[in-house]
């Protein structure tokens, strides 16, 4: 029951600091400091750490022998990593980064580049 809630908390935590750290959400006058943003990550990648590890002690002590088991919970791993780098990266920054791709020299398009 403990990892549900710290779940929860990190989730929450990186919601609030995505928004609070957003001038464009926030606006100038409201906006974290980045000394506030850099202990907020701070804490929430120990957070995180922390429950890494609860997975990593559980999956070594109850699904040792079972690679069915280990595998499906491998894949919500990662599902769940992927999650949180949607969170912290966020929509706005994700279409920046995505425009950065290279684009293909042909007028034609063939040759998919960055697709």
């Amino acid at each position: 029951m403990g990892e549900i809630v710290a779940e929860q908390v990190v989730d929450n935590f990186f919601q609030v600091l995505a928004m609070t750290s957003s001038t464009r959400i926030m606006g100038a006058a409201f906006v974290n400091h980045w000394l506030t943003s850099t202990v907020g990550w701070a804490i929430a990648a120990g957070i995180l750490a922390i429950n890494a590890s609860d997975v990593y002690e559980f999956a070594a002590n109850e699904v040792a022998g079972n690679h069915w088991v280990l595998g499906v919970l491998i894949a919500v791993v990662v599902l769940y990593l992927t999650f949180v780098l949607y969170l912290t990266i966020g929509p706005t920054r994700q279409a920046f980064h995505l425009q950065k791709l290279p684009q293909c020299p042909s007028a034609c398009c063939s040759c998919n580049v960055g697709i």
